[in-house]
């Protein structure tokens, strides 16, 4: 619902936490090491900040409505090496 935490799928560093210019409203991209990123946007908060080092499960922000989109939602994204790939694939606890 919107206003829900958002907590990160996995550790990493935060490469960016703002408000991107492509329509997807505010966001934050973690870098998992290993070509490995997850990407949040649509976020009415962003709760973290660029360089800082994060834990799974951490909280990065809230569920919003914010960029080019209809209704509340979390836009969630994995990049391996520079292109998204389905992560049901590839984090645990998500059904195959």
């Amino acid at each position: 619902p919107f206003g829900s935490t958002v907590y990160a799928a996995e550790a990493g560093v935060i490469t960016f936490a703002a408000q991107a210019q492509d329509g997807l409203g505010y966001g934050v991209i973690i870098d998992h090491g290993e070509g490995r990123q997850t990407w949040y946007s649509h976020l009415r908060a962003v709760t973290v900040e660029a360089g800082a080092t994060i834990s799974r499960n951490a909280p990065i922000g809230e569920v919003g409505s914010t960029g080019h989109l209809i209704g509340p939602h979390v836009h969630f994204e994995l990049h391996l090496n520079g292109q998204p790939v389905d992560p049901s694939l590839y984090l645990p606890g998500v059904p195959q």
